[in-house]
């Protein structure tokens, strides 16, 4: 019998506290059964590796549930994993072993769901939405866990050496937490860019408009990327930055920017080049590299959650930031396009729609 596995007894308590509000949460509408099953899977598939006893996911549907149909119980299980999740996350307990048995006892109800929905149009439909789902949670699983163990690796290291040593000096502190410390912010990177996909998702990408002059966000988010720009070796810099201002949510707007000249230090190199402009009616900012460019039959494509090129499955990341970056355009009433070809570099430019302040 495999052993059980090590789990922090706070992680354990926060899915039982978020559980419990499932029950007392009217929104939600989850039936009491179902939230007992779901805590025990929970339970059962973090502990331990062993076959479980739990009856099987469709004995503990309630019949009838939900009365809004197959899509409304989907959209119900998606929002409570999210709540796992964040949850754990909250209470440090999220790591790949945890992403994986929070997403396999979701997946077991929602293919119980989907098993006793009514049209097999609609199964064939769910089904395809949960392989893709079980694609992505396989990615994002990877991306999470590269960071976690080398996280651990070099606290490993730094208590090692310090048990050696007897003391440490500063400058061996610092040299030892410098790798634990870039491989934190890339997991926040990541875990911030989940929570986005799922606001996203969930319809739940709030914005908070204001008067927003779109040249000084630019200015502010490309000085921030330079010391990136420059370790990558490549040229950045802003050719025009005319004032546009408009009611934009400032902090999503900075989102873009970041997003878009990362993505072109990724994948474009040399040169990159950033501009703004527009008019009364719209605000556009351009983003350009001199890279190896994009298929045409790839241009739509990358805007997907998950997907890159080919060639850059080795770059650090799980495709999420373009998807980020359309959909918070969108969001604002605009749109993104890119003008690119094989050999020839790509440019991306945003349209926002201004919408000035009433007087």
């Amino acid at each position: 019998m495999p052993a059980a596995r090590h789990v922090p007894g706070v992680a354990l308590h926060a899915l039982a506290e978020v559980t419990a509000r499932w029950r007392q949460d009217g929104i939600r509408n989850l039936p009491a059964p179902l939230a007992d099953w779901l805590l025990a899977g929970l339970r059962h598939r973090l502990e331990s590796a062993a076959s479980s006893d739990l009856p099987p996911a469709r004995q503990v549907l309630p019949p009838g549930w939900p009365e809004a149909g197959l899509g409304a119980g989907i959209g119900v299980f998606d929002r409570l994993e999210h709540d796992c999740l964040a949850a754990l996350l909250r209470a440090g307990g999220l790591d790949g072993a945890a992403l994986e048995a929070v997403h396999e006892t979701f997946s077991e109800m929602r293919t119980a769901l989907a098993a006793r929905g009514g049209e097999r149009s609609a199964t064939q439909t769910v089904q395809q939405a949960l392989a893709a789902r079980d694609r992505q949670l396989s990615i994002a699983t990877h991306e999470l866990r590269t960071p976690i163990a080398s996280i651990l690796l070099n606290l490993e290291l730094l208590e090692r050496t310090a048990c050696a040593r007897g003391s440490l000096d500063v400058d061996s502190v610092s040299r030892l937490l410098a790798v634990p410390s870039r491989q934190l912010r890339r997991l926040t990177r990541m875990v911030d860019l989940l929570l986005d996909v799922a606001q996203v998702e969930n319809e739940r990408l709030v914005l908070q408009p204001e008067p927003v002059d779109l040249c000084r966000v630019v200015h502010e988010s490309v000085s921030r990327l330079a010391e990136m720009a420059r370790e990558a070796g490549c040229e950045l810099g802003l050719q025009g930055c005319a004032p546009v201002v408009g009611r934009w949510d400032r902090l999503r707007l900075e989102q873009v920017v970041t997003n878009l000249v990362t993505n072109a230090i990724k994948y474009g190199g040399g040169r990159i080049e950033v501009s703004t402009g527009g008019d009364d009616a719209e605000a556009r900012l351009t983003v350009r590299d001199h890279g190896s460019g994009i298929a045409a039959e790839d241009q739509q494509r990358i805007f997907e959650p998950f997907e890159r090129l080919a060639r850059s499955s080795a770059e650090e990341g799980a495709g999420l930031g373009l998807y980020i970056v359309r959909e918070i355009v969108r969001a604002h009433g605009g749109r993104i396009s890119i003008d690119s070809r094989p050999g020839a570099g790509a440019t991306f430019t945003v349209h926002l729609p201004v919408e000035r302040e009433e007087s």
